[in-house]
């Protein structure tokens, strides 16, 4: 009896050891909530960076179609329609997806930035037993469109400056604060 029950204590060992390059994917959807062009997208310099353990594994450009290499895994980043289908050589994306292939299992963090937007970071993305998907939106206080004045939130005081501008015809001002890019 003895001997059976300290062989027993190797099975969580051996559990663990069989787990021990097991990977997945983690696909994440930003969804463009007030209609931009991919070219304007790009302009604002859309990126998702992947944190694992607080230490970045890479940044990917949002706008860039194709795949990325980022800390050893394989990043394909791919704009749909606004139906989430292809989007089939159209400029007017409704989402930009990337897919985070080959991650090993723990807890990883994505954080959203670009020109105009409020970062917003997704923490303790746990990738154990299955894969993740995580969406946010551009229009839904996630990874918001309208921080003009770059102090991470977007209030009265972009409102405020959107006002002072409005009819400008200068370059510096329309870079800055023309968020639908016409």
């Amino acid at each position: 009896l003895t001997a059976l029950v300290l062989s027993l204590t190797l099975l969580p060992t051996t559990a663990l050891a069989a787990d021990e390059g097991v990977t997945g994917s983690l696909t994440t959807a930003v969804r463009i909530d007030y209609a931009q062009r991919l070219d304007e997208l790009a302009d604002r310099g859309l990126q998702v960076e992947l944190q694992k353990g607080g230490a970045t594994l890479g940044t990917v450009a949002l706008t860039r179609a194709g795949v990325q290499n980022v800390g050893g895994c394989q990043a394909t980043v791919t704009p749909k329609g606004v139906d989430g289908g292809e989007l089939g050589g159209g400029q007017w994306p409704g989402f930009l997806e990337v897919a985070f292939e080959g991650l090993p299992q723990g807890s990883y963090s994505l954080v959203f930035s670009g020109r105009g937007y409020t970062s917003y970071t997704e923490k303790d993305i746990e990738l154990r037993d299955y894969s993740r998907h995580v969406v946010v939106g551009t229009g839904d206080a996630t990874f918001t469109l309208g921080d003009v004045n770059g102090d991470g939130a977007v209030n009265e005081a972009d409102r405020t400056a959107m006002a002072a501008v409005l009819g400008s015809h200068r370059p510096e001002e329309l870079y800055q604060y023309d968020l639908n890019g016409d």
